[in-house]
């Protein structure tokens, strides 16, 4: 009889198990039902459950759910993130800060900490810092307009045009487009400037790019700026 009981006992429990982890995966499409799950069992819940709080305006829980997520779903660099809006909402500047660089350094698909890294790193004249981060803003599309701003910025000074060239030395695909983006956010003059820096650093750039600025400098009739940084030709393919 006790054997019966602990038995049927057993397949409840498992039920129950089975239904909680059913209704965390739903909560994806609705979090209100992150409600009914139990809070042990509570992963993408957990998270959904967060991200409303925080878009309410969060509680003074907030960072006390960021740091139990974190504690079950360790490794998304999301969670960090939401960790670092909790953080913001309890008034903890440095957990904030650390959580972001942490989310920055973990994931770099994720463009939010992209964007506060790179600001940060432009506020406080951590030029290699911010060009990291906007390099990574420009390979994945993420905060176009930020990402101009911050680069603009950086190209008013040699400090952050050095900076920039040294990460297009480094290569990657995200450097195709990145004449293009570099010409709308500043001057031809730091254009040229930047360019130059990154040849002398063995920067691979696209032909294509550079004549396209190349060509609307010369119709402004800026051809001693336009020669610094084009060949006059791209070479026959």
């Amino acid at each position: 009889m006790i054997g019966r009981i602990a038995f049927y006992g057993l397949l409840l429990a498992l039920a129950g198990l089975v239904v909680s982890v059913q209704l965390d995966r739903q909560a994806l499409d609705d979090p209100q039902l992150g409600l009914v799950v139990p809070e042990p069992l509570r992963a993408v819940a957990q998270e959904r459950l967060l991200e409303a709080q925080l878009v309410a305006g969060g509680t003074a829980q907030s960072a006390g759910m960021a740091r139990e997520l974190l504690r079950r779903r360790p490794l998304p660099a999301r969670h960090l993130v939401l960790l670092a809006q909790a953080a913001q909402v309890s008034g903890d500047t440095d957990l904030a800060i650390r959580a972001l660089e942490g989310a920055a350094l973990r994931g770099w698909r994720e463009p939010f900490p992209q964007l506060a890294v790179a600001q940060a790193g432009v506020i406080s004249g951590n030029y290699p810092s911010a060009a990291q981060r906007i390099a990574a803003l420009t390979a994945m599309g993420g905060y176009p307009e930020e990402t101009n701003r911050l680069l603009g910025i950086m190209l008013d000074s040699a400090e952050g045009r050095e900076a920039l060239a040294s990460q297009m030395a480094l290569g990657g695909r995200w450097t195709k487009y990145f004449a293009g983006q570099l010409a709308q956010a500043g001057t031809l003059e730091q254009f040229a400037d930047t360019i130059e820096r990154a040849r002398a650093k063995g920067a691979l750039l696209d032909c294509g790019q550079l004549q396209a600025v190349a060509e609307r400098g010369l119709a402004d009739g800026e051809e001693d700026l336009v020669a610094r940084f084009w060949p006059g030709a791209c070479p026959a393919r």
